[in-house]
């Protein structure tokens, strides 16, 4: 999340972008990290051709797509919260290898214990 936050356009290459595809620009997007949630940014496009040459390490592949940021609203949370503590808050199963869409009373909740 450094680098992304430290990123001047503040873009992030996606290796597939079947997950990616119906996202709404203005969103939050919450990061986690070996199912921890450790920070969020700002959505402030779609998801967007890649404009790059290198390839996924996660497909052996280019990467299939863009999503940009607003790189002043990335941050890391200084407590990172665990997918079960943040599900047992929330009161529903989170997804990590995929995009799970949350309520703003979801996103509330969990911006009191961070």
């Amino acid at each position: 999340i450094e680098d992304l936050a430290g990123s001047e356009k503040g873009v992030y290459d996606v290796a597939s972008a079947y997950y990616w595809r119906k996202i709404i620009s203005g969103s939050v997007c919450l990061f986690h990290k070996d199912k921890l949630i450790v920070g969020e940014g700002r959505l402030v496009d779609s998801l967007l051709p890649y404009s790059g040459g290198e390839t996924s390490p996660e497909t052996g592949i280019r990467y299939a797509g863009e999503i940009h940021f607003d790189p002043t609203s990335i941050r890391v949370f200084g407590k990172h919260l665990s997918f079960a503590a943040v599900e047992k808050l929330l009161g529903k199963r989170l997804t990590w290898r995929s995009i799970q869409k949350l309520t703003s009373g979801d996103y509330d909740l969990i911006q009191k214990v961070v």
